[in-house]
């Protein structure tokens, strides 16, 4: 047996279905219950895309910075320095002259003469006469006289084999001493040349060849 459908209701019957009192109620206490879901759910809704705001992650892109200009340092010539040099003052050195030779030696192959050209009194002490033929001690003309040459005075030596010999002109007369030697004491003979030496110095150095010799004897 079929199901049978109510029978839809007449427009008399919405009409008084309208106007009954708990219908209305009802209607506007569903309208009332969803104006208040909606309300209660915006929030949420608002909180939901603030979430979403906040869990969005931030991406950050690098960007390269602008190329700047590269300033190339250009060699600058370095200046030397300007050195100004200081006047230096001249000094004027006196140098003191070599005193002029007092005594004059004249020798040949038998004798040998010291002659006393200066005008002052000239001492012999400490004076020897060397070579490689041999030597003679000043002293050994006597100390009466080696000590006091007198000026234009002379003191000879003579080979003892050589028999008389005239002294130099400039000598004068009388001699101032005389000696007579052997072999040993002709240091002038059979050399080039001879030393004058005093106190161990040697102060001239004579050529035979020459026949004469200037030195000082202070």
């Amino acid at each position: 047996m079929a199901e049978q459908k109510p029978p839809a209701p007449t427009s008399s019957e919405s009409q008084s279905i309208l106007k009954n009192p708990q219908v209305i109620a009802a209607i506007i206490g569903g309208i009332v219950t969803i104006v208040v879901a909606i309300v209660g759910l915006v929030p949420v809704i608002l909180q939901s895309q603030q979430e979403d705001k906040e869990a969005t992650p931030l991406v950050v892109t690098a960007t390269t910075p602008p190329p700047q200009d590269v300033v190339v340092a250009s060699s600058i010539p370095t200046q030397s320095p300007t050195t100004v040099s200081s006047p230096i003052p001249t000094v004027a050195l006196t140098q003191t002259p070599a005193p002029s030779a007092n005594v004059l030696l004249l020798y040949d192959d038998v004798s040998l003469t010291v002659l006393n050209q200066s005008s002052a009194v000239v001492s012999l002490e400490g004076v020897t006469f060397r070579s490689g033929s041999g030597q003679w001690e000043a002293r050994s003309w006597g100390t009466a006289v080696y000590t006091s040459l007198a000026a234009g005075k002379c003191l000879r030596l003579r080979d003892a084999t050589a028999g008389q010999r005239n002294p130099p002109a400039a000598c004068g007369d009388p001699l101032y001493g005389l000696q007579l030697a052997g072999t040993s004491a002709l240091f002038w003979r059979n050399v080039d040349t001879f030393e004058i030496i005093r106190n161990g110095d040697i102060i001239a150095v004579c050529t035979v060849a020459d026949s004469s010799c200037a030195a000082y004897i202070g």
